[in-house]
């Protein structure tokens, strides 16, 4: 990883230098591709500030800190970037459909009924397609909420069996296994 550090209304400082480049380069752990990161170490008034603009693959994260020093400033935009790195890392991106993954459809209908030859059917409103993944319980309760639907078809990659969790009028969660 490469680590720029920016002195602003100061004395460039060999130690905090060294010290912003350690704490940012270790950061990279968490990433996937080699970045780039630009640090920016400023002095305002009785404050010190610590920027931090990172380049990665998703795209720009950014990061500030302010303390009464340096370090502590360096110290708190750290962990500012672990959380929104890990945060990132953790948002469910819709799945590429493989091959591997069957997939289930659900149809959403409408209240009116129609009448056809066979008798009343239902008009579909909405049809969707979406990929049956293996994950455990929890995750799919996660990735329910992060979706924010009332339920999620999986397969429970523990006993690879098909699983329905839905979230009840109550506020908890239901789980259906096949």
């Amino acid at each position: 990883m490469q680590v720029s550090v920016t002195f602003r209304n100061m004395e460039p400082v060999a130690a905090l230098r060294n010290y912003a480049q350690a704490k940012i380069s270790k950061l990279k752990r968490f990433l996937d591709h080699p970045l780039e990161a630009k640090v920016v170490l400023a002095r305002e008034k009785h404050r010190q500030r610590a920027e931090v603009t990172l380049a990665a693959h998703q795209g720009p994260i950014n990061a500030c800190g302010v303390a009464e020093d340096h370090l502590g400033a360096i110290d708190l935009v750290d962990e500012k970037l672990e959380r929104q790195i890990l945060k990132k890392k953790e948002k469910v991106k819709r799945p590429k459909l493989h091959s591997g993954l069957s997939e289930v459809s659900w149809r959403f209908y409408d209240n009116g009924m129609e009448a056809s030859a066979e008798g009343a059917d239902r008009k579909i409103i909405k049809k969707e397609k979406m990929p049956i993944e293996p994950m455990s319980i929890g995750r799919a309760a996660m990735k329910m909420d992060f979706l924010d639907n009332d339920f999620l078809v999986f397969t429970n990659a523990d006993n690879k069996h098909l699983n329905i969790i839905y979230r009840r009028r109550d506020g908890l969660y239901g789980l259906i296994e096949a």
